[in-house]
């Protein structure tokens, strides 16, 4: 599903408490997606605003 929104260019963010998770391949995946501008894993409103922004 994330693959059709960066093909379509279509940029959104996640918001959530990610900490509590302990899978080190779900922890590389939002790390890779953080680094990209399509998707972002954030813990505030305020930041997805913020790295949506950067994005456009």
């Amino acid at each position: 599903m994330l693959r059709k929104f960066a093909s379509f260019h279509i940029e959104f963010a996640i918001i959530g408490d990610f900490s509590s998770y302990t899978s080190k391949p779900l922890k590389d995946f939002i790390y890779e997606c953080n680094k990209g501008n399509n998707v972002f894993f954030v813990p505030s409103e305020q930041e997805a605003i913020d790295n949506l922004s950067k994005a456009l």
